[in-house]
């Protein structure tokens, strides 16, 4: 259930819109849908998690966009599992 009518939603859909847009260093237009096949062939993006000593304590790298589909992303339990890791003297 709701804890708002619609007229709240709708007052918050028009502040969202309305909003004075953030400062940003990126320049150019925004990734079209055209070319989403590209970004998730890059091989440049990934997930890392490095500890406060700057050593790379997790690392998947590499493209989403594979031969047999797309590679999943990692679950939360793996993440939180990296991140305890980090936590331990050592660093796991």
């Amino acid at each position: 259930m709701r804890s708002h009518g619609p007229a709240y939603y709708a007052k918050q859909l028009y502040r969202g819109m309305t909003a004075p847009k953030v400062e940003s260093d990126y320049v150019g237009q925004p990734a079209k849908l055209s070319e989403l096949p590209n970004l998730l062939a890059d091989d440049d993006m990934g997930l890392f998690i490095v500890d406060k000593a700057g050593v790379v304590r997790y690392a998947l790298g590499g493209s989403y966009g594979t031969t047999s589909g797309a590679r999943p992303i990692p679950s939360n339990a793996e993440i939180v599992a990296a991140l305890d890791r980090c936590a331990l003297p050592g660093g796991g």
